[in-house]
């Protein structure tokens, strides 16, 4: 049997080859549509089923990238919640407002101190460079496209103004990728693997 995190990676895995197989679709429409250029109908009509393709498979690699940022917190929201027991408060796919971004975990300890969790799904090795993080996958080294300490950060700020409340501790968690880093914290952001959350939020109490 599976678990409610597992059924959510396995359709994650569903809409990538749904995604591969129209975007194979799209390729072999523009590669046929290169034998038709001198019948302009034709070749309009396989650039636009191209286009489509093209769209639809972007469409579900996104939905694969979100399903599987919701496994993870699925698979941590289970640990934290058994932690915590019913003391605690825990939310999941917290939104503050029209034009705030949604946070993935917000929870509030039984001593009442209360943590913003942004959840990754990145694969590799994370490590830190000059206060950044970056990310070792395969040969390469790279910093992270998006600044996921300032998010962390941000959302925590934005937890701390909705509700009124005096601190929220920021905390990234990888949930898929290993991490090797030194501080217990980067630009006052604790950055873990999954397996290190709970420690780490019976450690902050």
């Amino acid at each position: 049997m599976f678990t409610p995190g597992q059924n959510v990676r396995r359709l994650a895995q569903k809409r990538r080859i749904r995604a591969s197989l129209y975007l194979l679709a799209a390729m072999f429409s523009l590669g046929l549509a290169t034998l038709f250029l001198n019948s302009p109908v034709i070749l309009a009509v396989l650039v636009l089923i191209a286009i489509v393709n093209a769209i639809r498979g972007a469409s579900l690699l996104e939905l694969a990238k979100r399903a599987d940022q919701g496994a993870a917190k699925r698979i941590l929201a289970k640990p934290y919640s058994l932690c915590f027991k019913m003391a605690g408060k825990l939310n999941l796919g917290v939104r503050l407002g029209r034009s705030l971004a949604d946070i993935d975990i917000v929870c509030t300890s039984p001593q009442q101190k209360t943590y913003a969790i942004e959840v990754k799904s990145h694969r590799g090795k994370i490590f830190t460079k000059k206060q950044k993080l970056y990310r070792h996958l395969g040969k390469s080294q790279r910093v992270f496209e998006k600044d996921f300490l300032a998010q962390a950060k941000y959302q925590a700020l934005q937890v701390k103004e909705k509700r009124n409340l005096s601190y929220v501790t920021p905390i990234l968690v990888f949930a898929n990728a290993q991490v090797s880093i030194n501080a217990s914290q980067i630009q006052k952001v604790y950055v873990v693997e999954k397996s290190q959350l709970v420690p780490l939020l019976k450690s902050l109490g």
